[in-house]
């Protein structure tokens, strides 16, 4: 039995300073366990005790509430910072909408990597209504102040304008 653990088994090790999360867990009635946290952090590593022993305190309290903790119940700790957000930083305004990179993702994982616009379904971009056409090119703002009384679009309908 001691082999098969060795063999999976990985020797870990923390230095005083390090940053990591703690494994504690908890139950509370009417939630599932499996989708509870398990870990907990940040804390920081004041002193190594022993092969598998440290001892660790808060990183927003220091000097209080410091925790004897077995290596096994303790992993490196990484700040999370969501992704969206780093994109959002680095690019300001001009950051693409959360939706418009899903679906690039989604093309690019497919093996699409054409960006060009693609025909869409759905209403016809143009007009084959003569008379509808040259009311919007008199006024193209007229479709945005609701001068129309029908708002239902197709290449056939015919509106009552006003």
């Amino acid at each position: 039995m001691k082999k098969n653990y060795d063999k999976k088994h990985m020797e870990r090790s923390y230095e005083p300073g390090e940053l990591v999360a703690v494994w504690t867990p908890i139950r509370k009635i009417g939630k599932c366990e499996k989708l509870l946290r398990k870990y907990f952090g940040p804390y920081r590593i004041l002193k190594k005790l022993s092969n598998v022993n440290y001892l660790i305190e808060p990183k927003d309290n220091p000097g209080q509430d410091t925790l004897i903790v077995h290596v096994s119940r303790i992993k490196p700790y990484f700040e999370r910072i969501d992704e969206l957000l780093r994109v959002t930083i680095v690019y300001g305004d001009h950051a693409l909408a959360e939706r418009t990179c899903q679906k690039c993702f989604a093309w690019f994982k497919s093996g699409n990597f054409d960006l060009e616009d693609e025909e869409r379904s759905g209403a016809p971009s143009k007009f084959e209504n003569e008379e509808l056409e040259a009311r919007l090119d008199e006024d193209p703002t007229q479709m945005r102040k609701g001068t129309r009384k029908n708002t239902w679009c197709h290449s056939t309908s015919h509106f009552s304008w006003e």
